[in-house]
Order: C-alpha cells, then structure tokens, then sequence
C-alpha cells in the first residue's frame, strides 16, 4: 500500500460518523502517525493484511474498518482476497496467493498447475491448482480462480519455493502423486478436475 492509498485509508476513516469510532483517548490525526504505529508492521512488511489488524491499526471497530477495505478495493488500491483478507501488494506473484490465502495453515502449487510449472503439460490450467491441510474449496479472487485440495498431514511433503516465484511448488512426481491421489477419492471427494494428458 503506497503513501496515496495510506492517505485515503485514514481519510475515509475520519468521514465516519464519531459514534461509530471506537477510539482510545486520542486520534490518529494524519496518516504518518499511524506509520509510525508498531502495528503497521502490517501494512508495511506483509502482502495480506486482515481485517481486524486494520481495525487496530485505524483504532475503529471491525465494521468499519471492513467498510474503509471495501472503499479502497473499489478505487483499485487493494484487492478482496477472501474473507477478512486484503492483499496490499499488487505486485505478488499469483502462484504465491495459495498459502496467503489459506493461512495459518500452509499449501504448496500442485496438480496441473505444477505439472505444467514443470513443462510436463501444453495446456494452461485455468485456475490455480493448490493442496493445503485444511478443508478443500475453491475460492474466485480479481486475480484469478484458486482451487484448493486437502492433503493429510503424513502427505503434506514433496514440494520446494520455486527459484522463479515466491511459491512453493510440489516437484513433478509429487504433482503426479497427488493427481493420482485426489483422483481416487481418498479423501471422500468425488474428482471433478479436468483429465490431464502428459507430455511423451
């Protein structure tokens, strides 16, 4: 989030009526202060931000810091995520939106996404494919359709951070493994993917 979008941040902030506010004895009065706040370590550091960490950080209640989110996403400035979830990073890498999205818990590109990382397909996955230790969903963002798989713990393996992305991504016989795996059912989800043709 860039110094003009930290601006609109607190002044759309301040057009809320003050009975809304839930403010401590004194306001934030200009947009530096706030920076110097420890907790814009969020804003500053991180891709994602939650809602309740901008709710502490602009001192309003979770409501209204979610209506301040929503304001900046409509001009452009971040981008809706999931629930309760803002990247203020519009330069990420769309492989790495998988483990920001589900975290805490982690996930690594698999799949057609990774078998096509690898050159082992032609075609282009229209969503990106991810496996994760949480429940299986797919979820559409502005920047693209992700579809998450669950793997169980003792399989959660066999995947690195790519030297051309900020992701982690399952190395081709994971990949292949995990395809196999999901597609058999074995985690009581009927497979629904498109069928994948490996190069020769």
């Amino acid at each position: 989030m860039d110094q003009h979008s930290r601006g609109e941040l607190f002044n759309y902030s301040n057009r809320l009526p003050s009975s809304d506010k839930t403010l401590p004895s004194r306001a934030l009065r200009s947009p530096s202060e706030f920076v110097r706040n420890p907790t814009t370590i969020v804003i500053n550091a991180a891709p994602v931000v939650e809602t309740r960490d901008v709710a502490a950080l602009l001192q309003v209640s979770t409501s209204n810091a979610t209506t301040i989110l929503r304001h900046l996403a409509q001009k452009g400035m971040i981008v809706h995520l999931s629930r309760g979830r803002w990247l203020v990073n519009e330069k990420i890498d769309r492989p790495a939106l998988p483990e920001l999205i589900s975290a805490p818990y982690s996930a690594y590109i698999s799949l057609q996404s990774a078998l096509f990382h690898h050159g082992l397909i032609e075609q282009i996955p229209s969503v990106i494919y991810a496996v994760t230790l949480t429940r299986p969903r797919r979820l559409r963002t502005p920047l693209g359709t992700i579809s998450f798989h669950r793997m169980p713990p003792e399989l959660f393996k066999g995947f690195e951070l790519s030297s051309r992305s900020d992701a982690k991504v399952a190395n081709p016989e994971k990949a292949l493994f995990d395809l196999l795996y999901l597609a058999a059912g074995q985690q009581g989800h009927p497979w629904t993917e498109p069928p994948v043709q490996l190069l020769t």
